[in-house]
């Protein structure tokens, strides 16, 4: 939530006005209205500056390199969930993989390239400007957002695959931490609550006559068939079956609910269930299941700790969302007033050293970590032109962090979070200036820049703010293929969401965000 993205000049202003359906307002880039985003190639390999210490004698944090690989890394960590009013908060749940049925999760064919990213858009329509008629604005565009840090992919091959898979098991904590990987069947290692058979797919690609060749052969894992706890996995997921896209992966999850990463021990996930999807956490106005309410007032009313040097922590909610509470708390049926904040967290509370450092005296819990995993939001976003916040006033906003930041310090010395090192932020939905109603999402992290918040990448196409009524979205990471959709949605959010309802979801690709 802290890079908006600035396009000021004269004869930008100038240029986009011919690029057809982008306009600039208010200083921002904006395309067309979308219902999907696809984020795509999400994760890397790469560091960040992990906190390990923060000192209320010196006032100062120490630091060291912490580094991380794989599919939607970083982002596959722990992630705390963030709003920022004007916004009533209808519902919010998180689902997690059991064994039902396969989803099918392809990589989508992008829009049009002049829903290219800001970077490229921004050189390629100063390019076209220079030629001094609207179709070199609009080839210029085209052509910048290739290059553009946030680019859209324009290719559509016709791509017969065959895959050839190598298993293995790979046995997880509670946190969902891998603790081991095995080959062949054994035994659990001390710690373990459950295990998945990982596919290391090898990807033969048959290239359609009528359009060029592709890479022969390509690398993408899926996460099938997780054992229940305790138990060493032995069988192997049947074979994928050849589809005609660019690289395709099917996630079949098979797991006890309880044994699902931070899925703590919420009724509605210990129940047997046909649906592939288990609702983990749960909240209603006034009832919560499985998460905890927070907010930055700490040392205020019996929870958390104010200090001199680092001010006020987080502490648990009140439920009218904007005052300390001394015990967790259920929202309220509230609507949050422009530039005030809350967080949710799992209702998993940190043990021991299995969150990190976290600042003392903290109420510490677990956030909601893996690379399989939905989050479902209802919400409202009603214009505020009463209030008097003069950085945020009616600028809502929902966004997830990488949960180590609000532990440490998530307004404040750099140097006390690892957020400007890239530990991971994506905005869900984020108005940019006050009154718009259009909500933009966006990754910040070091993919492309490693080690700054200078990388990722979103999509200049937009979600319309609801400021009447609600919008219902669903938010799916899936690690198997390197994707993460932003859908807008219109069903119901049971205890379990079946692969049909999820298949239907994922059909939505309107935007396509391709990360560097």
């Amino acid at each position: 939530m802290k890079n908006i993205f600035q396009l000021a000049t004269a004869s930008l202003l100038s240029a986009s006005a011919v690029l057809a359906d982008c306009t600039l307002s208010n200083g921002n880039y904006y395309c067309d209205e979308t219902d999907a985003v696809v984020y795509s190639n999400v994760g890397y390999s790469g560091s960040y500056q992990d906190v390990t210490n923060m000192d209320e004698s010196s006032c100062q944090c120490s630091q060291q390199q912490t580094s991380f690989s794989g599919s939607l890394a970083p982002l596959d960590e722990e992630l705390s969930v963030h709003f920022r009013g004007p916004i009533n908060l209808v519902q919010f749940g998180v689902y997690y993989p059991d064994g039902s049925a396969v989803v099918n999760l392809q990589k989508r064919e992008a829009k049009k390239g002049k829903k290219g990213g800001k970077k490229g858009g921004k050189e390629g329509t100063k390019e076209g400007a220079k030629e001094g008629d609207k179709e070199g604005a609009k080839e210029g565009a085209k052509e910048g957002a290739k290059d553009g840090k946030h680019s859209h992919k324009h290719d559509k091959r016709n791509v017969v695959v065959e895959y050839v898979q190598v298993t293995s098991t790979v046995w997880v904590d509670g946190q969902g931490s891998v603790l081991q990987v095995a080959t062949e069947p054994t035994e659990a290692p001390e710690g373990a609550q459950t295990s998945y058979t990982k596919v290391n797919t090898i990807v033969s690609a048959v290239q359609d006559s009528n359009v060029d060749a592709v890479e022969a052969a390509a690398t993408t894992d899926a996460v099938v068939a997780p054992a229940t706890s305790a138990a060493p996995a032995t069988s192997v997921a049947p074979a994928a079956t050849s589809v005609a896209a660019t690289s395709a992966a099917a996630l079949t999850p098979s797991s006890s609910p309880s044994s699902s990463p931070n899925s703590g021990s919420s009724s509605s996930s210990s129940s047997s269930t046909s649906g592939s999807w288990i609702r983990s956490s749960y909240f209603t106005p006034g009832s919560t299941d499985n998460c905890i309410f927070m907010n930055h007032q700490g040392g205020t009313a019996g929870s958390g700790i104010w200090s001199s040097c680092f001010g006020n922590s987080i502490s648990f909610a009140d439920s009218n969302g904007l005052d300390g509470a001394a015990s967790p708390q259920a929202l309220g049926d509230v609507t949050i007033a422009s530039g005030k904040e809350f967080m949710i967290f799992s209702g998993q509370q940190c043990s021991g050293n299995e969150c990190g450092y976290y600042r003392d005296g903290i109420p510490a819990y677990h956030g909601f970590g893996g690379d399989s995993k939905i989050f479902v939001f209802e919400f409202s976003m009603p214009t505020d032109a009463s209030g008097s916040d003069s950085l945020n006033q009616d600028m809502p906003a929902i966004w997830l962090l990488n949960a180590k930041i609000p532990r440490t310090l998530q307004y404040g010395s750099s140097s006390c979070s690892c957020w400007e090192t890239g530990c991971g932020e994506l905005d869900l939905f984020e108005i940019l200036s006050p009154g718009s109603n259009k909500l933009i999402t966006h990754i910040h992290d070091g993919q492309g820049s490693d080690g700054t918040t200078t990388g990722g990448g979103g999509s200049q196409d937009y979600f319309q703010r609801p400021t009447s009524g609600t919008l219902k979205a669903a938010v799916i990471f899936n690690g198997a293929d390197e994707t993460i959709h932003v859908v807008q949605v219109d069903d119901d959010f049971e205890s379990a969401l079946s692969s049909d309802t999820v298949n239907e979801w994922l059909s939505k690709a309107d935007s396509t965000a391709v990360l560097p």
